[in-house]
């Protein structure tokens, strides 16, 4: 596996990990809202050993986004463009560890000089209106 091939299969596993998640969060909200929340104790019990924590939302979430994923995989033009991305950026310029601790010190200060500015104006505001009501 060379190492385009595995930054894919780990952007794959990441983007399944948040999807499943997503999913089910979905079908729990669904499920509970419809009040079909359903649990499968029983089939956890013999055959998974989950728990009783684990519901048919559960088990739809993780069987859906699987199925994606497989398909997305499958797809040629798909991998190819994540491989495309991936070598992407292998090109791109990283800042260093200084470079980005003076950016974020500038963004710090730019945001204080900013407040101050804005709550200047909020008195200077607060003072007209009280002239004038």
């Amino acid at each position: 596996m060379d190492k385009n091939t595995r930054w894919v299969v780990l952007g794959y596993v990441g983007i399944g990990l948040i999807t499943a998640w997503v999913l089910i969060q979905g079908l729990i909200t669904t499920f509970h809202y419809v009040g079909k929340q359903i649990n499968v104790y029983d089939l956890n019990k013999e055959l998974l050993g989950l728990g009783n924590n684990f519901t048919v939302a559960h088990l739809s979430g993780i069987v859906i986004t699987l199925l994606i994923g497989w398909y997305c995989w499958r797809r040629d033009s798909l991998r190819h463009a994540a491989h495309e991305v991936v070598e992407e950026m292998r090109k791109v310029t990283w800042p260093t560890g200084a470079e980005t601790q003076t950016a974020t010190i500038v963004v710090i200060v730019a945001t204080f000089a900013i407040t101050a500015v804005l709550f200047l104006y909020d008195i200077l505001w607060d003072w007209a209106m009280g002239l004038i009501l």
